[in-house]
């Protein structure tokens, strides 16, 4: 129904929010607040490695299509380059995770990174789904202990009027 929103983690009942206290509510908001923060903290994680695999996927095919012999810039850091001449463009190493370098062809890396970028942007998606869930239900939430505040403010405006 309407009042219903589940609380804490996927799979538990839902729980009626009117039934909760002020307090209760207020603690159900501050744990879904948490909980989107770090999923949208997550989320903008996943999106940097997804543009960095799109990044490499692009070098990678960039690569296979330069010639051996060829001059170009070297990277030592992010702001300083030698100058450097291409060999064996036909293959580069592949960063598969915790350091491990695999040697693959230009077409191999290729379908790696697309591999990759595709699993990234399916996580991606599903952790956006859970925000959007998780924000409907403190929408909820809000909206809820909003009203109860209001009820309880006119309780004691009524009980102080009867006092005068």
């Amino acid at each position: 129904g309407a009042g219903m929103a589940e609380a804490g983690k996927g799979g538990q009942k839902g729980v009626d929010l009117m039934a909760l206290s002020p307090q209760h509510l207020e603690a159900v908001k501050q744990q879904l607040e948490s909980e989107v923060n770090r999923l949208s903290e997550y989320l903008g994680q996943l999106q940097v490695a997804h543009n960095k695999f799109v990044a490499c996927g692009v070098a990678i095919k960039d690569l296979g299509k330069q010639e051996d012999g060829q001059s170009v810039l070297v990277p030592l850091t992010s702001s300083l380059y030698v100058p450097g001449t291409l060999a064996g463009t036909q293959t580069a190493l592949v960063d598969i995770g915790t350091g491990y370098l695999v040697e693959k062809t230009a077409e191999q890396g290729e379908e790696y990174s697309t591999r990759k970028t595709a699993l990234l942007r399916a996580s991606m998606e599903k952790i956006a789904d859970i925000v959007q869930e998780k924000r409907r239900q403190l929408g909820q939430v809000d909206q809820v202990l909003r009203g109860k505040l209001a009820a309880l403010q006119q309780a004691m405006a009524k009980q102080q009027a009867g006092q005068a």
